[in-house]
């Protein structure tokens, strides 16, 4: 706007008060300069030169120090609140906003449910900056330090069986920690040479202690022998028969290097078979744990819980079959030296054992091997008696194998046997299932299990779900940011681009609040609902299925709201700081934006949005629809990328003239963008904590507790019904097997 110089020299003078809010001042310039042009305009069709207009209209007005002294005092309450305001907008808008996306951000819970995922094998190692991820993390408590060593033992100390140890050394008559240092040691028995030595040295050493502390529990005892055993004789595997139905048999063939130590060893076997108590405690230290842990709030707590009942060590399984392969060897052995009826009892070894550890059993782990036992038993005892011409023992021991394998077996063909094995039983089950239940419930065939419904695997499917979307609000707060640290990028080059004394004014323009919140509810409220409405009461969602079977239907949807966000929000906030620099006098550069082209983008968006959204819905995993939702966000993203470094170019590039406008459009969004951060974060993250909580903790697959200890709660009401029957069928069988030779 060209201004003759004595008119420019008046404004300057008489807003000379208002130079402290450079809004104002330009405001009210602005003001007074289209008076003066009115005032100027009238006396020119009067008959005055434009000369004498301009002057006789700037005198009407009287002394520019007097008309400066009127409007600095009629301003000077306005300006004392509009500085206030100014300054709340600096002091806390923009970095609360910044302050509300760090801390309702997600990225330290990814990042701890990553580190959490790493571990799943051993859940009491500490990993790298975990305590760093655990502070950061929402609803996570600060646990004592004696939560943290049994969690995980003494990090200062080298081994982690001396670490475990330390837990015992603190509570030193609780069993259950005693025993968990046993397990530790139990672990190095399966080993050769001097590492199985020193396991068993160790093992000696607190042997003593452990049956004091735990006396009559036969588990100790079985570790010592099989330990011993391992010492004394080696098993060459070797095909030894085929059963009836020409399965092959593995029986091996028993290489001894002492046998008056393996006598020994077996002799002590027969009576410890006859104790009536064997408890590992594995479940009742992992109680223990989970309760330490608590109720799980999040996605994390729970992938935490279930690393930890992931990571519990079962050293005993192997032990307990290599104990059985050998004691029926070692029978095998007195029967080809014609004592048949000495090794009668190792002959029949399995069935104590299987009977011990089955009464012991909490996961579905534990029911396998006892199921293996009962097998071996049934497979190669009889066919040992069948070969030294003991038939009716033979049929004894098929018979009794039966009656105590016949729950776990019966299980089994039931799975096999399983409608949710057919197409329509099974793939719906894996389309709805969740990430967690997915990779849990593969284990053992549990999915054909006619327990597991689509409609159990609900909560899980959601809650993986809730997980994305805080990602995709975290991710748009991160954008939003991004966006701001732009701005005040450009609003800083300004100042250093341009030599002192030709920098432009910038100015920090007051939000109108009513465009705020226009922009509010059009750029971030309307779309959340939309999204909401769309994806949990409309039926051709993608939270129908599982969402890595609809994950085209998916990250379109999110990509979606992601993009209407960012481009409504940042276009809106544009137009409105561009509509409020115009009459404030500033050079204005024409905008680029189309209608037209505008249109014409929304209606190219249309083919590969309807095709990602809604082809094929009953079957998500198209083709067409994949390619669709690719196309589709790689659109967007190049839309928004491409749209934010044009403007980046064109502000940082523009002509001197337009520097002021430029330099003010850059701070004068940024309380937009601000408000737009706390909003959606405040708006988003209470829901989608609440909804998180409530699918975790009443998710009927994956949720876990002290009560019900196992990795997910499927498997725990299995294996322990399974217990109960094949316990229930130990009572049935006709008379227990003499441990006696």
């Amino acid at each position: 706007m060209n201004t003759p110089d004595q008119l420019r020299e008046f404004l300057e003078t008489a807003t000379a008060g208002l130079r402290d809010d450079h809004e104002l001042q330009l405001d009210i310039r602005a003001e007074l300069l289209s008076h003066l042009e009115d005032r100027s305009a009238e006396l020119e069709e009067s008959g005055k030169t434009p000369e004498e207009a301009q002057q006789l209209a700037r005198n009407s007005f009287g002394s520019p120090v007097d008309v400066a002294a009127d409007l600095t005092a009629a301003n000077q309450r306005r300006m004392r609140w509009r500085s206030r305001a100014r300054l709340a907008c600096r002091i806390l808008l923009v970095p609360g906003a910044v302050l509300i996306a760090l801390i309702f951000s997600d990225l330290p819970q990814i990042a701890a449910m990553s580190q959490s995922m790493r571990r799943l094998g051993d859940a009491t190692r500490r990993l790298p900056f975990e305590s760093l991820f655990a502070r950061f993390h929402r609803g996570s408590r600060r646990l004592s330090q004696t939560e943290n060593l049994i969690l995980h033992g003494d990090p200062e100390r080298k081994t982690q069986a001396e670490r475990q140890r330390a837990i015992w050394e603190t509570f030193p008559q609780n069993s259950v920690f005693l025993n968990n240092y046993i397990t530790q040691l139990a672990c190095g028995l399966g080993a050769d040479g001097p590492q199985l030595k020193q396991a068993l040295a160790a093992l000696e050493e607190i042997l003593p202690k452990a049956r004091e502390i735990d006396p009559g529990n036969a588990r100790q005892s079985y570790l010592h022998l099989a330990a011993r055993v391992a010492l004394a004789c080696d098993v060459n595997e070797k095909l030894s028969a085929k059963t009836a139905t020409g399965k092959s048999l593995w029986l091996g063939e028993l290489i001894i290097k002492d046998r008056q130590a393996l006598d020994e060893a077996m002799d002590e076997l027969t009576t410890v078979l006859k104790m009536p108590v064997y408890r590992r405690y594995h479940e009742e230290m992992l109680q223990e744990r989970l309760a330490i842990l608590g109720r799980p709030q999040t996605a994390i707590e729970r992938v935490r819980q279930i690393a930890m009942a992931a990571s519990v060590l079962l050293p005993d399984l192997q032990l307990s079959r290599s104990l059985v392969r050998v004691s029926i060897l070692y029978g095998e052995c007195l029967a080809h030296e014609g004592d048949l009826a000495r090794a009668t009892p190792f002959l029949d070894a399995w069935e104590p054992l299987a009977i011990h550890l089955n009464n012991d059993s909490w996961t579905l782990i534990d029911c396998l091997v006892v199921r293996a036992l009962i097998e071996h038993g049934r497979e190669s005892s009889a066919e040992i008696y069948e070969r030294f011409g003991d038939h009716a023992s033979a049929e004894r021991t098929r018979k009794r194998a039966d009656i105590l394998g016949q729950p776990i077996r019966n299980w089994h063909t039931t799975v096999e046997n399983s409608a949710n094995g057919t197409s329509e039983g099974q793939d719906g089950v894996k389309e709805r299932a969740g990430t967690l239940a997915a990779s849990m419930l593969a284990f053992g065939g549990m999915w054909k299990d006619n327990n597991v419904s689509p409609d159990m695997l609900t909560y899980g499917r959601l809650a993986d779900y809730v997980l994305a979307e805080k990602a995709l609000i975290s991710l748009t707060s991160a954008l939003l940011l991004i966006a701001i640290f732009a701005s005040l990028g450009i609003g800083w080059w300004w100042r250093l681009v341009l030599p002192p004394g030709e920098q432009v004014d910038s100015v920090l323009l007051m939000p109108d609040w009513r465009k705020v919140g226009r922009v509010l509810v059009l750029g971030v409220l309307a779309p959340v609902m939309l999204y909401a409405i769309y994806t949990r009461w409309l039926p051709f969602g993608a939270q129908q299925y599982a969402i890595g079977h609809a994950w085209s239907r998916a990250v379109s949807e999110m990509g979606l709201l992601l993009f209407v966000i960012l481009a409504t929000t940042t276009t809106m906030a544009g137009n409105a700081v561009r509509e409020r620099c115009l009459p404030l006098g500033l050079a204005v550069p024409t905008p680029e934006h189309s209608r037209l082209r505008t249109a014409a983008f929304v209606c190219l968006l249309l083919i590969p949005g309807a095709t990602a959204l809604l082809y094929g819905h009953g079957w998500p995993k198209g083709t067409p629809s994949r390619v669709a939702a690719i196309v589709l966000v790689v659109t967007l993203g190049q839309w928004l990328a491409l749209s934010g470094l044009r403007w980046l170019w064109r502000a940082c590039r523009a002509r001197k003239d337009y520097g002021a406008y430029y330099s003010t459009a850059s701070r004068s969004v940024i309380p937009f963008l601000a408000a737009a951060i706390a909003l959606l974060s405040l708006l988003t993250d209470p829901y989608l904590k609440r909804r998180e909580a409530f699918l975790v903790q009443n998710d009927p697959v994956m949720a876990i507790s002290p009560e019900l200890p196992s990795c997910t709660r499927i498997e725990a009401e299995l294996a322990q019904r399974l217990r109960r029957e094949t316990a229930a069928a130990a009572e049935r069988l006709e008379e227990p097997v003499s441990a006696t030779p």
